[in-house]
C-alpha cells in the first residue's frame, strides 16, 4: 500500500512525520494542505475532522497527529522494526489522541491554575 503525507510545507509537525519517513527508507505521496486556508476541500476534513496537519493514509487507515503517525510508522512491520517486535496501534489509541491532544490539561497547567486561584 501506497502511503500518503497530508500536510502544510512549513509545518514543523509535517516535517517531523516527514523526517520518520526519511529515516525509515520509506516512499510516500506528499499531499499540499494549507490548514490556514478559509475554504478547505471537504475530503480533506473527512480525514481530519480539526482541520490540522498531518495526516497519514496508508490504503484503507486514516491517521493524524504526529505523534500517533510516528508511533504507527516505527511500529509497523518492515517499516522500522522486524515482525516479532511488532506492536499493533490499536483503535482506542488512534481514537485517543485528540483527547491527548486537545483535552488534556498536564500537571504543570494545573498546579500553575491552583496556584492562582491561593
Amino acid at each position: 500500500m501506497a502511503l500518503v503525507l497530508h500536510g502544510f510545507r512549513y509545518s514543523v509537525y509535517v516535517r517531523v512525520a516527514r523526517i520518520v519517513l526519511a529515516e525509515k527508507g520509506l516512499a510516500y505521496e506528499n499531499v499540499e494542505v494549507d490548514p490556514f486556508a478559509p475554504e478547505m476541500r471537504i475530503e480533506y476534513l473527512d480525514l481530519h475532522p480539526f482541520r490540522r496537519v498531518p495526516t497519514l493514509v496508508d490504503g484503507e487507515f486514516v491517521l493524524y497527529e504526529t505523534e500517533a503517525i510516528t508511533r504507527y510508522i516505527e511500529a509497523s512491520p518492515g517499516r522500522g522494526c522486524s515482525q516479532r517486535n511488532h506492536v499493533t496501534v490499536p483503535g482506542w489509541r488512534k481514537s485517543s489522541r485528540p483527547v491527548d491532544s486537545y483535552a488534556y490539561v498536564s500537571y504543570s497547567l494545573r498546579a500553575h491554575l491552583g496556584a492562582l486561584r491561593g
